[in-house]
């Protein structure tokens, strides 16, 4: 869906793709995050979903453009296409759902393999509202991503517990590669674009904060 945001109200863009199995809460996530509110009963994706919010980070605004991707195996070599130039990749999955966390491997082998060598991969471990259903513990999706690299987050995209926390401190990260040069602006594959002027005043500080600029 298109954004509501205007051009000009920010000055960088970054690609975040939401990836998983089927029925794990990626499309739940990105509503929440995008329009702060929960829909039960959303269908499943086909294909893909589109969603964006600018939020601000160390001072700069930033355009975070949100890919929900399907999780059904047929729409596999569409949502790998989008690895590709991707600033960030968020591997999902069910905590009260043992297999969705089993496949993980496979997402992380896609992600590895397709996406930027400096796209930041995040596990998320969703529905954490199912207290009593969880199958899967803290302790063991840390280690998980502790051995893989990656960055880990427990989210409820019912309650919103953690979702900003995801995404605007991933935003953060990728923001400071850049000023570490090692992310390339507007390089096609990089997933981060300054669509005002690629010489941005890029100042680091210790303020942040968010702003709707879209929705899922």
């Amino acid at each position: 869906m298109s954004s509501q945001s205007e051009p000009g109200d920010h000055q960088l863009s970054f690609k975040f793709v939401l990836v998983g199995d089927s029925a794990v809460g990626k499309t739940a996530i990105c509503k929440m995050f995008c329009e702060n509110k929960f829909s039960e009963n959303h269908p499943q994706t086909v294909g893909l979903e589109f969603g964006t919010r600018i939020v601000e980070v160390d001072n700069v605004r930033i355009k975070l453009q949100i890919w929900d991707t399907a999780g059904q195996e047929r729409f596999h070599s569409i949502t790998r296409a989008y690895f590709r130039s991707s600033a960030a990749v968020f591997l999902v999955y069910d905590v009260s759902n043992r297999d969705s966390f089993s496949r993980i491997g496979h997402w992380v082998e896609d992600a590895v393999k397709l996406s930027p060598p400096t796209s930041i991969k995040v596990l998320i471990g969703n529905k954490t509202d199912l207290v009593n259903t969880r199958a899967v513990s803290s302790a063991e999706a840390k280690d998980f991503a502790d051995q893989h690299g990656l960055k880990f987050f427990e989210t409820s995209a019912l309650s919103g517990e953690r979702i900003d926390d995801a995404f605007i401190e991933t935003a953060h990260s990728v923001h400071k590669l850049i000023l570490d040069g090692k992310i390339e602006l507007n390089n096609p594959t990089s997933g981060a674009r300054a669509p005002l002027s690629s010489n941005q005043n890029l100042s680091l500080n210790t303020n942040t904060g968010a702003k709707v600029g879209g929705c899922c």
